[in-house]
């Protein structure tokens, strides 16, 4: 008997012990059960804001269950995503105002420590959330502050998802916004929207960057959005280069942008090789665009080249016409326009 009994105690302390051990286990693998979590490990983040969001049982081991999610779970994307549903969850008010304040003010603490986090994904993720609903409070907004590098970073994340959350933070924060980052991105969308910024605030250290995309760029749309930081921004020797080049540019609507730019802009130094494309012949859309920038530069040289498309097809004509009105005047219909260019020897 003497020799079954430490038996027996050993196998009672091991069957208390290791279930503890296995669960320790867990919580370092995955913070909490598979079960628990796996609703999380998806892409589908708006899936993850809806069902959180309409949970009607949301408890309070609900809370603690996404709480070890973002802060032990090895996967980014469950982590990013338990920072969703813990923002999206509906706070349940049982016993008055006090206990749905606190509830928020834990997630608060949950979202400000997951700011730590090493992955631009979860840091993201959490920032959005702060920024969105929690920046009227000062630990939020000091935590905020405290890792705008990380943020700003973070925006060049290869994750577009991640560089949206951040980028949006930033905004809300209305702090600026890091416009080399998003005029080097590989998103077209990125490097679009870091154009737009540099127009309204304008910055000369990223002009260099805004001459390489009006030049290179692989869409044509994002070329064209550089030609008013160019025109207002890239100091006037290289912008008449650069607005030649473009002029020049082998896509149509490159080139009737930059005429529209150069009008716009006021820039007559371009005006001789504006009159050099209106000389030629035939025409494409480039034609009575530069028509419409001579007229808006007041370029009184170019009306016998102007005057000399008066029998060209309809749209040509009327930009023609209408240029006529501004440089000799008075106005006239085209027609008119037509009689008085014979008359001036201008028209064939």
């Amino acid at each position: 008997m003497s020799l079954r009994f430490p038996s027996l105690l050993g196998l009672a302390v091991a069957a208390v012990l290791l279930p503890q051990c296995h669960s320790a286990a867990d919580d370092r693998t995955h913070g909490v059960t598979m079960r628990e979590v796996d609703d999380l490990d998806t892409d589908d983040v708006g899936a993850v804001r809806e069902r959180y969001g309409k949970l009607e049982n949301a408890t309070t081991s609900t809370m603690a269950s996404l709480r070890k999610a973002l802060e032990h779970d090895p996967r980014v994307r469950v982590r990013a995503n338990a920072a969703t549903a813990l923002d999206a969850m509906p706070l349940i008010d049982v016993f008055g105002k006090s206990v749905f304040d606190q509830n928020r003010r834990d997630i608060r603490r949950y979202l400000i420590r997951a700011l730590d986090d090493t992955a631009p994904a979860v840091l993201a993720r959490a920032a959005n959330a702060l920024a969105q609903k929690d920046r009227n409070d000062a630990d939020a907004r000091e935590a905020l502050q405290k890792h705008l590098p990380q943020l700003r970073a973070a925006v060049a994340s290869p994750d577009e998802r991640a560089a949206d959350d951040a980028l949006w933070t930033l905004r809300t924060m209305q702090v600026p916004l890091p416009l080399d980052v998003l005029l080097r991105s590989t998103s077209a969308r990125f490097r679009e929207m870091g154009v737009e910024q540099a127009d309204i605030e304008p910055n000369p250290a990223v002009v260099p960057l805004i001459v390489e995309l009006a030049l290179k760029d692989p869409v044509p749309a994002i070329r064209r959005r550089t030609l008013p930081v160019l025109v207002q921004q890239v100091p006037a020797d290289e912008r008449d280069k650069l607005l030649v080049q473009l002029l020049d540019d082998a896509d149509e609507q490159v080139a009737v942008e930059a005429a529209r730019a150069v009008g716009r802009g006021g820039v007559s130094t371009v005006a001789p090789h504006l009159r050099q494309i209106v000389a030629k012949t035939g025409g494409d859309a480039r034609l009575p665009a530069a028509i419409g920038a001579l007229a808006k530069l007041n370029d009184t040289a170019a009306v016998p080249a102007i005057a000399a498309h008066m029998n060209d097809e309809p749209v040509a004509r009327a930009a023609a016409s209408l240029a006529l009105d501004a440089l000799v005047g008075p106005r006239r219909v085209y027609t008119e326009w037509q009689t008085w260019a014979k008359q001036q020897g201008y028209l064939r």
